[in-house]
């Protein structure tokens, strides 16, 4: 259980299989599933959900946090053979990572030098530089 990662960990290991040649089709799901009441009962008690059931991150209208739940499933091709068999191409993953923050202070205080390390690999791996506009990641 990689916790809040756990989807881009599916997403990684699709794109390694599909890299090394395990398979030439691959799918990458995720899911945020609230199975119990309890998280809303103590957040409700902590004044922290939105009575309008809406987030509204830095506007002045926000008035609290609002859950959400889904589920969402990839399906992954090498280019070449997407391009080959006529497939529909809605983006193109140049490449992926994942690491350990090691022991932090807390579950939702990420180790930031890790995190910049792994984002710095990534970029590497792909053949991207992060200091140059074009080579910037559109979606992250």
């Amino acid at each position: 259980d990689t916790a809040c990662s756990a989807s881009l960990t599916a997403l990684h290991l699709a794109a390694e299989a599909l890299q090394n040649g395990d398979c030439s089709l691959a799918v990458a799901a995720g899911s945020s599933l609230i199975l119990s009441p309890d998280p809303y009962i103590g957040e409700s008690q902590m004044q922290m959900l939105s009575p309008t059931g809406r987030s509204r991150m830095w506007d002045e209208g926000a008035d609290g946090y609002a859950r959400g739940e889904g589920v969402a499933a990839l399906v992954l091709k090498r280019l070449s053979d997407a391009v080959a068999d006529g497939d529909p191409i809605e983006c193109i993953i140049r490449s992926t990572g994942i690491n350990c923050d090691g022991r932090t202070k807390a579950l939702t205080m990420p180790n930031g030098e890790a995190q910049l390390e792994l984002i710095r690999s990534t970029y590497a791996r792909a053949g991207l530089d992060p200091l140059r506009p074009e080579d910037r990641c559109q979606y992250f």
